[in-house]
């Protein structure tokens, strides 16, 4: 009973029943490079790691491995920059080049890797058992607004 309501707690307070695997942040890195190294065959800007997004992704990933499946978050929560536009993409396969493989085989999946507006991507893998559960999360941040100055009126005198 104990078990139980410490998994729910975790569950609730967003954080992962399970663990990241030692080489987590590794295939984060990995697939952030595979990211970049396909954006660039197709001529576009390398993604910047945003640190909100990854620990978005980090905690999203954690929580798909303790359910033992994937679905999509709702992309709002958690990310508290200034975002114009969000994408994501989860998987779960057994390692980094076999989930983005599939990412770049599934048109949905690829259009948010080569979106060329965003510019930012936190990346979340959890490895349990031998299968990987990878949630990537994309951003264009807003613009800020240009505040003009007022105008002068000039009179004549």
């Amino acid at each position: 009973m104990r078990k139980l309501i410490v998994l729910v707690l975790f569950l609730l307070l967003g954080v992962g029943a399970v663990p990241a695997n030692a080489g987590s942040k590794r295939d984060e890195a990995e697939f952030v490079n595979r990211i970049n190294t396909v954006r660039a065959n197709q001529g576009l800007a390398r993604l910047k790691i945003n640190a909100n997004l990854t620990d978005k992704a980090r905690k999203w990933a954690g929580r798909m491995a303790a359910q033992d499946r994937i679905w999509h978050s709702n992309l709002r929560d958690g990310v508290s920059a200034r975002w114009q536009k969000l994408g994501e993409n989860v998987g779960m396969g057994p390692s980094v080049a076999a989930l983005h493989e599939a990412f770049v085989k599934s048109p949905r999946h690829y259009a948010n890797l080569v979106d060329p507006a965003f510019r930012y991507v936190g990346l979340g893998v959890v490895t349990v058992d031998g299968r990987s559960f990878v949630s990537e999360v994309f951003m264009q941040r807003r613009l800020p607004i240009k505040r003009m100055p007022p105008r002068r009126t000039w009179r004549a005198r």
